[in-house]
């Protein structure tokens, strides 16, 4: 059986992925139980608008049927993950790594005999750095993965509905979200030293996500495991009481954080930081920035920990989906503080949140000797 490369970021906001054919879409984690039979007159127009699949696996605690991604926010009884969800145990981040490589296998694999897709896996993924560094999880985590046949079935969903794809791993590397990110920093697409200034810096990458922050500390070019750490904290629970204030305020519910981020907080028209109150656009941009600047405050506060740790910090790279959101606010925090950090961005917002999965790419193109697919990868 061929195998077939895949780099996934399974974050806590959504999943994003490279295969061999190139980048996947940006797959909303989240997830509602459903019934076999959905009850729909005619399917949605859009694959990734209509995921519906029964999910099996030995790993699971809980094998069934689910609705996934952008379908699942649009159920009440939806689940996003919450704050304490140990990403390395839990069901959902399973669920999501499974569906996410099963429609990669849907639309390019070929079906056997039998009328099922067979797909053989070499993946690269990533844990938190607080899981990272508990003894025995990465191997508890790969344990989950490895060795076992899982099973999607596609039910009423559009595009490739009635296919079953059954997937089986060959590999599973697994790196930290936040020291995979030098990988990408350091080296071009061919994994060749593209920044050798930072190799002699001591850094900061500080990966803002939804549940929790990694801060890994480079010290040229080694990682600086004993001084690393994270904060079981990113941008989720702000935007949970956005949605909270929202709703006490104008009794107007936003269905899911993805919603919220996607519709309200980074709308490219006059809809940003909006909502429609019996109609009308309605502003709730002080909710957004109160809320949000409190978001940005924590992190100050956690940066200037991870100083009194490694005083010697030169520079210090905000990265991740959190870090694009709460940029205005946290430089705005950090220019009127008493301690003004050196921080840096990346140039545009999709980069900084595609830069962990195309670390994990690189690292699984380089570790298989093979030709990237992708430009930029």
């Amino acid at each position: 059986m061929m195998i077939h490369l895949a780099a996934i970021d399974v974050g806590n906001d959504g999943v994003k992925a490279i295969f061999e054919t190139g980048k996947g879409i940006i797959l909303p984690n989240v997830v509602a139980e459903a019934p076999a039979d959905r009850g729909v007159v005619s399917l949605e127009s859009s694959l990734y608008e209509g995921i519906h699949c029964r999910v099996t696996s030995p790993s699971l605690v809980k094998s069934g049927v689910y609705t996934v991604g952008n379908l699942a926010t649009r159920y009440s009884d939806n689940h996003e993950p919450e704050p304490g969800d140990a990403k390395s145990s839990n069901d959902q981040a399973i669920i999501m790594l499974l569906v996410t490589l099963a429609i990669d296998a849907a639309k390019h694999g070929e079906a056997n005999s039998n009328g099922v897709v067979e797909c053989r896996y070499a993946l690269s993924t990533g844990l938190p750095l607080k899981e990272i560094k508990k003894p025995g999880t990465k191997e508890a985590f790969r344990d989950r993965l490895m060795g076992k046949v899982h099973e999607v079935e596609f039910l009423q969903t559009p595009e490739i509905g009635k296919k079953v794809v059954r997937i089986e791993f060959d590999t599973v590397s697994i790196s930290s979200e936040g020291q995979a990110a030098m990988m990408f920093l350091v080296t071009d697409e061919q994994g060749r030293i593209k920044n050798e200034e930072l190799l002699n810096k001591s850094i900061l990458i500080n990966d803002i996500g939804g549940l929790s922050t990694d801060s890994a500390v480079i010290e040229r070019g080694e990682p600086d495991n004993m001084n690393s750490d994270g904060l079981n904290s990113g941008v989720s629970e702000y935007l949970d009481t956005i949605i909270e204030q929202v709703y006490e305020r104008y009794h107007h519910r936003i269905r899911s954080r993805r919603n919220l981020v996607r519709d309200v907080l980074l709308a490219k028209d006059e809809r940003k930081n909006h909502i429609l109150v019996d109609g009308k656009l309605t502003s709730i941009k002080d909710v957004v920035d109160e809320v949000l600047t409190a978001c940005a405050k924590a992190q100050h506060d956690h940066l200037g920990r991870m100083w009194k740790k490694v005083s010697d910090v030169e520079l210090v790279f905000q990265i991740g989906g959190g870090s694009a959101l709460i940029r205005p606010y946290l430089t705005a925090v950090n220019e009127n503080s008493r301690h003004v950090y050196p921080l840096r961005w990346q140039e545009s917002a999709d980069e900084s949140i595609w830069m962990i999965v195309e670390s994990y790419w690189k690292i699984l193109v380089l570790s298989k000797r093979v030709t990237p697919a992708i430009e930029g990868v």
